[in-house]
Formats: structure tokens, C-alpha cells, sequence
């Protein structure tokens, strides 16, 4: 539309809020309880950050919390289970699962859909075998590109660093396990900070009196 670089960039972060906004909106419209809960999640420091910046997050964060809110829908509504629900399911599985495999927790939350909610009650094995599909094949297309990294003994941006491969994490679990449990201890502040208060690249070291209230009040909105 003939805008420049700078403006052009703008709109693409009051589109990413939108987005953001809109996603959030019907997750709390979907949830069947626990609404508070979901807005106290979506207005923390580190989520308001990345809504209004120009990061592909704006649409994990807000679909991955959509998503949720749609599965506690299925869950809890009165309504059975049918081919509708199941499309809108892979769609969304398919689309936002492959984008950060760590989501995938929230997707196997199909897998505690009760057998008498679906309409074909015999059938609702095979669907959620198809709904783990959509997200493992899903995840296999986007991270393609990806596979050389897995396999590789060093750190892709950087060659000469040696990194983990997956036959490594496979062959040497105990290392890995202590590792994983080593670098929790060092990095707990980091990461507990970080949701609330290190604002992406910024880095601005938030002290605990500050940070606190925040986890007290997002706490409290999980209350009934």
C-alpha cells in the first residue's frame, strides 16, 4: 500500500496484536471455567511483550491457549463430539503444534477426550490416532529442514562448538539427565524472571519484590 519499511513494520506488530487479542478473546469465550486464569496468563509482562512486537510467538502463544481453551471446550459442553469439532481439532493441531514442538503437550490433551463424547463412539481411537498425526506430521514437514541439526555433533550457528546430537542424548541418558537437572538449579531465577519480567532482548534484571506480586496475583486467578 505504498508505506515504508518503518510503517510497514508497525503494521505488522498492530497486526500481531490484533491477532493476539482476537485468539485470547475466544479462548476465554471457549473456556469452560477458569476464565480469570486465562486472562492473568495472556497479560503477563513477557506475553503483553511479545503481542505487540513483530514475533511469529504472537501466534503460537495466543493458538496454543486457543487450543487448550477449544479441548476444555470439548471436554466439558454438552454437546457430542462430531466431524465438525474434529476438523477445526487438526486444523488448528496442524497449524500451531509445529511451530514449537514443546507444544505438543497441549495437543495430546486429546487423548483425555472421554470415549462417550464423540458421536461414533467405536471410531474415537482412530480419531485421536489422526489428531496425533496432523501434529507429528506436522512437525515433521516444518522441521524438516531442521533433521541436520539433530544428527550433528556441534552447534549449528556456530560449528566449531560442540553441541548434543539425538544418537548422544540416546546413548548417554544418564549425563543428559543430570545435566537437564544441573541446569534447573543454575537457571530457575532465569526462567521464573523471565516470565514476568527480562522483556526479550532487553534483558532488564527485575528484583524478586516486583516479580513476586506478579506470580501471587496470576496464583490467585486460578482460584475459584
Amino acid at each position: 500500500i505504498g508505506l515504508s519499511g518503518y510503517w510497514t513494520y508497525q503494521l505488522g506488530r498492530l497486526f500481531n496484536f490484533i491477532m493476539f487479542a482476537v485468539f485470547i478473546f475466544f479462548a476465554i469465550k471457549l473456556m469452560p471455567f477458569g476464565k480469570i486464569a486465562v486472562s492473568a496468563i495472556s497479560l503477563i509482562p513477557m506475553n503483553m511483550h511479545i503481542m505487540a512486537s513483530f514475533s511469529y510467538d504472537a501466534f503460537t502463544t495466543g493458538g496454543v491457549i486457543l487450543l487448550f481453551a477449544y479441548i476444555m471446550h470439548l471436554m466439558y459442553d454438552d454437546k457430542k463430539i462430531g466431524f465438525k469439532a474434529l476438523s477445526i481439532l487438526a486444523i488448528m493441531i496442524a497449524l500451531i503444534i509445529p511451530q514449537k514442538v514443546v507444544y505438543i503437550g497441549v495437543a495430546a490433551l486429546v487423548l483425555l477426550l472421554p470415549k462417550e463424547k464423540f458421536k461414533l463412539p467405536k471410531w474415537h481411537f482412530a480419531f485421536k490416532c489422526l489428531l496425533g498425526l496432523c501434529a507429528v506430521g506436522g512437525i515433521f514437514i516444518l522441521q524438516l529442514n531442521n533433521a541436520p541439526k539433530l544428527v550433528s555433533d556441534s552447534v549449528s550457528y556456530s560449528p566449531d562448538t560442540a553441541g548434543y546430537s539425538m544418537q548422544y542424548i540416546f546413548t548417554h541418558l544418564p549425563e543428559i539427565v543430570v545435566m537437564l537437572f544441573r541446569t534447573l538449579c543454575n537457571k530457575t531465577e532465569f526462567y521464573l524472571k523471565s516470565m514476568v519480567a527480562f522483556f526479550g532482548w532487553f534483558q532488564i534484571d527485575t528484583p524478586w519484590y516486583l516479580v513476586m506480586p506478579v506470580f501471587f496475583f496470576v496464583a490467585l486467578s486460578f482460584m475459584r
